[in-house]
């Protein structure tokens, strides 16, 4: 369910397909693909003209359920192949799922974030800079990180230097 992404430009990964995900076959076609669409519209940024998305998995985690570590794994080659193919400078880590997924990490969401703000990695021969960034979903997004910041605040600023290492990025 990858869709195009202009070479040099900004790849969001989120989990899965959700249910209007699956029905459409369109990644982020849901609630909270319009927020996260939404969001990168306040930066001058346009689905299909300057964003692309893809997902950790390719299908739809039945009853909408969080992806397991197995059925990521299992997805990861894809994703990874996707990656080089679409050739980003940035991908947009959209949740947990995805940073585990493209990072092969374990580490939790908000400690990597701490951590590493950007995190250079290569895909498949193909390097580029990975931003993680809470989900986008209201639910996740209303929530308090482990520091007592909103996870909205954390989010905003990842996407805000997602967009700029991607505006800096040689094409």
């Amino acid at each position: 369910m990858p869709t195009h992404c202009p070479p040099g430009g900004l790849l969001c990964c989120g989990e899965a397909p959700g249910r209007d995900e699956d029905a459409l076959g369109i990644g982020f076609a849901g609630r909270a693909g319009r927020k996260l669409n939404t969001i990168l519209a306040e930066h001058g940024l346009l689905r299909e003209r300057d964003f692309g998305v893809a997902n950790a998995c390719r299908c739809w985690p039945e009853g909408n359920r969080k992806p397991s570590p197995l059925e990521i794994a299992n997805c990861r080659p894809l994703l990874m192949a996707s990656i080089a193919e679409m050739r980003p400078s940035v991908i947009l880590l959209v949740g947990g799922s995805a940073a585990v997924a493209v990072l092969d990490t374990k580490t939790p969401l908000f400690d990597l974030i701490q951590a590493t703000p950007s995190i250079p990695i290569t895909a498949n021969g193909h390097p580029c800079i990975a931003v993680a960034m809470p989900h986008v979903s209201p639910l996740a997004w209303n929530r308090f990180a482990p520091n007592g910041e909103r996870w909205s605040e954390i989010g905003k600023r990842q996407v805000v230097l997602a967009v700029s290492l991607s505006r800096k990025a040689p094409i």
